[in-house]
Parts: C-alpha cells; structure tokens; sequence
C-alpha cells in the first residue's frame, strides 16, 4: 500500500547542484525507484496520465544526466544540499509527450525530515522515501513532472543537514 501526496511545481532557479550519494547511503535500484511510481499512478488513478515509465539502456541523448539532475533539483525546489539516489533514461507519457518520448528519471534524496506535506495537522505523519523528477531529453522547454511518495519495498532515506 502506498501513502503518497503528488507535488507539481515550477520552481525558480537559484544556482543549485546535485551531487551523488556517499558510497556508505543505502543503494537504490532504478528499476525498483521507478516501478514503484508507476505503482503509485495505476493504484491511485483509473485513465493515468503519467504512468507506464519504463527503464531504457543508456544511449545519446540532448540532454546530459548532470543537466537533468540540476534542472530536477531546481524545478522541484527540493534546495541546496539535494542529492541524487538514481538516474536513467526511462520511455514513457513524460506530461503532454508520448509513450515514446525518453526522460531522465531523476531520484533525489533532499535535505531535511522527508515529511509528507498535510493541510491539517497529524499525530503520526508519514515519512517519504522517494521524490522523483521526470525530465524530457526532446522538450528541454517542457514543464519537469516532480512527484513524492512512499514504497514499502525501499529503506528511509538518509536524514540530510539542510546546507545553509
């Protein structure tokens, strides 16, 4: 069962990097990382609009991964100090695409708690253990579709110190 909330936002771009996880974080495997979206989108959704990503084998694209990566980061204000868990291609309806377009799937881990945003206050809320950023190799203009959640099957994400 998946407790979720879905973010889509336009962030503004403040300069900031992703760096990639320490060699003691936990190992995330794409395909897990993005299974457990699709999961998320078919269980919760009857006419999905963004659901059926696939992992592709690495091949030349316009866009770099580093690129993605910062373009993720900033355009879903995950801040300073975000790092990145997984990335790979992935085909798949990225927003007003096709299933044939290709994106990065961009899995980041950011700084702070990873709680689940709530309008009203919780006695237990729930702790995310992925956020997610899809970025279009052939429409750079494109909005990035940034989403959150939470899988059984992956371990917590490490608590990072926000970086000032």
């Amino acid at each position: 069962m998946f407790i979720f909330a879905v973010l889509v936002v336009i962030g503004i771009g403040v300069g900031v990097l992703a760096a990639t996880m320490p060699p003691s974080s936990p190992t995330y495997s794409l395909k897990v990382l993005v299974a457990d979206v699709n999961a998320l989108y078919n269980s919760n959704w009857s006419s999905p609009a963004y659901v059926g990503f696939r992992p592709v084998s690495s091949r030349p694209v316009p866009l770099s991964e580093a690129a993605a990566a910062r373009k993720a980061v900033t355009s879903c204000n995950e801040g300073r100090g975000t790092q990145v868990i997984a990335a790979g291609l992935v085909t798949g309806v990225v927003n007003a695409g096709s299933p044939s377009s290709v994106a990065w799937a961009i899995f980041m881990d950011p700084p702070g708690k990873h709680i689940a945003p709530s309008m009203e206050p919780v006695p237990k809320p729930v702790i995310l253990n992925w956020y997610a950023a899809f970025v279009s190799v052939q429409h750079p203009q494109e909005q990035v579709f940034c989403t959150f959640g939470r899988a059984a099957n992956l371990p917590p994400l490490p608590l990072l110190e926000s970086a000032s």
